[in-house]
């Protein structure tokens, strides 16, 4: 009795140290992503727009893991990519756009299943943008900053799709390898 007690609390130890090691890994690949992405020149075109390359791994993160796991990779990625390349103020920017995106995939990825991952990211992308736009009205003291929220939209919208489009691609065969469900 008292090997099989011990046996359940090293297979309980071992998968929570596996999925320990999985958010890191998760995290670390996000802000590779992250600095990889400072080298695309995207803001010669409009100032402050970006692909997004990090919320690759976080919205495969929403389909495969569980909830607290999912949002602790989301702060993660906020806090590991502001200490490294930004500062406190783009980490509130970050914070933002990324809890506000965060809860918008996360509802409609794990209760409507048949909403295409496609529209989930579009919805995160375009929800990412408006958090963002929210904290700059308040650091600004100033609501003008919204007069850029179609841009930005559209912006959203295209980043976006293309984020959707790479997870969709990607996600059978994550969670075949990784046995999620």
């Amino acid at each position: 009795m008292k090997q099989l007690a011990e046996e359940k609390t090293h297979d309980r130890d071992y998968i929570r140290v596996r999925g320990m090691a999985f958010i890191a890994m998760l995290v670390c690949l996000a802000t590779a992503l992250s600095w990889f992405e400072r080298f695309i020149p995207l803001s010669f075109t409009v100032p402050g727009i970006k692909l997004g390359l990090a919320n690759l791994v976080v919205l495969a993160g929403i389909y495969l893991l569980p909830f607290r796991q999912a949002l602790t990779l989301v702060m993660l990625k906020c806090v590991m990519t502001a200490w490294i390349f930004g500062s406190f103020v783009v980490f509130l920017y970050s914070l933002a756009g990324s809890l506000l995106s965060f809860a918008v995939m996360y509802l409609p990825a794990r209760f409507f299943a048949r909403m295409p991952v496609v529209a989930v990211s579009i919805a995160g992308g375009v929800s990412h943008n408006l958090g963002q736009l929210a904290v700059a009205a308040i650091i600004l003291r100033n609501p003008v900053v919204f007069y850029y929220l179609p841009v930005l939209t559209v912006a959203g919208v295209v980043t976006g799709a293309l984020i959707g489009v790479c997870v969709r691609a990607v996600l059978p065969e994550l969670r075949r390898q990784g046995g999620f469900r």
